[in-house]
């Protein structure tokens, strides 16, 4: 959610219902939707009419996760202003959060026909199609945004996770360097780079940038859980399972693959001339593997219990 979202109009001496509206974006920026519903309930029972109000309860509803009472906030507010591209981005997000991605997806559309040059119905439609696997409309989605707000931070850190969703490191690291330059000083943006790290093999340096990411905001329960499992795997028993990880990923079938390769070297093997004990420590260390695999995370999650993470 951006500042242009949530600012009201203003028009001169503002009047108590604008002084509502105005307490509510301040709530809402600092985080407080439970605050901000208070007010806006005041609001809008004084003003029932109020299209923007509605369209603020939406955003405060879904900040608290219940988005079935902020799809009816947010339809209330299309039903005043059917004409506003900002209701129907809002009303394809919300879509979105309770699983309805065709209708979340037409109200995007919506959206991009209202304001063709807004690059937050770009944003939007581009995080639609990322989630649903369409990275390649997401990308082209992204770009075209970017075309219109090249300092747009947000549509870079999709970027990069696109990139690096289909192993494009490089690109990967330019889109998450650019999110680091245009706010360093942004817990997003220390987080962007933790995963774009993680992902392109430095788990060490993704724990490091994520703790930085934690320090600029302590208070985003996802960074925590996101730390917390680069921690885990920064600890001697994970770092293993981390490489083993990326190596299956990169295998046809992932550990069906593996398994696949195992089995032909011990068919094959011999009829290339290949020795029994080669083999056979080739079979314990395939074992070794597949036993490692399945205990890997209790035995991290256990080392984690005793030796608790520093923050």
């Amino acid at each position: 959610m951006t500042d242009q979202d949530l600012r009201p109009e203003v028009a001169g001496q503002p009047d108590p219902t604008e002084l509502m509206r105005r307490k509510a974006v301040h709530f809402l920026q600092a985080e407080r939707p439970d605050l901000a519903v208070g007010q806006l309930e005041q609001l809008l029972a004084t003003d029932p009419e109020d299209d923007h109000g509605h369209y603020l309860m939406a955003h405060a509803l879904a900040e608290q996760e219940r988005h079935d009472e902020a799809l009816h906030a947010i339809r209330a507010a299309l039903a005043l202003d059917a004409d506003c591209a900002a209701y129907h981005r809002t009303h394809g997000r919300v879509q979105m959060e309770l699983g309805h991605n065709t209708r979340a997806e037409k109200s995007m559309l919506s959206a991009l026909e209202l304001d063709p040059v807004d690059a937050d119905n770009y944003r939007a439609y581009a995080f639609l199609m990322y989630k649903t696997g369409h990275l390649d409309k997401a990308q082209r989605l992204c770009e075209k945004g970017l075309e219109l707000d090249p300092e747009s931070g947000s549509l870079h850190a999709l970027l990069s996770q696109i990139h690096g969703e289909e192993q494009r490191t490089s690109d990967s690291r330019a889109s998450s360097d650019k999110v680091l330059q245009l706010d360093p000083d942004s817990a997003y943006s220390h987080a962007t780079s933790a995963i774009d790290l993680f992902r392109r093999g430095h788990p060490y340096r993704a724990r490091a940038a994520m703790r930085e990411a934690l320090r600029l905001d302590p208070t985003e329960e996802e960074y925590h859980e996101i730390f917390l499992g680069y921690d885990r795997v920064c600890r001697p028993i994970g770092v293993p399972a981390y490489w083993l990880h990326r190596l299956t990923e990169r295998l046809p079938g992932r550990w069906m693959g593996l398994w696949a390769i195992a089995v032909a070297t011990f068919y094959i093997g011999p009829s290339l001339g290949l020795p029994e004990r080669w083999l056979s420590w080739f079979a314990f260390g395939y074992l070794g593997v597949v036993i490692y695999s399945w205990i890997a995370d209790p035995l991290m999650r256990l080392w984690v219990r005793l030796l608790p993470p520093k923050f």
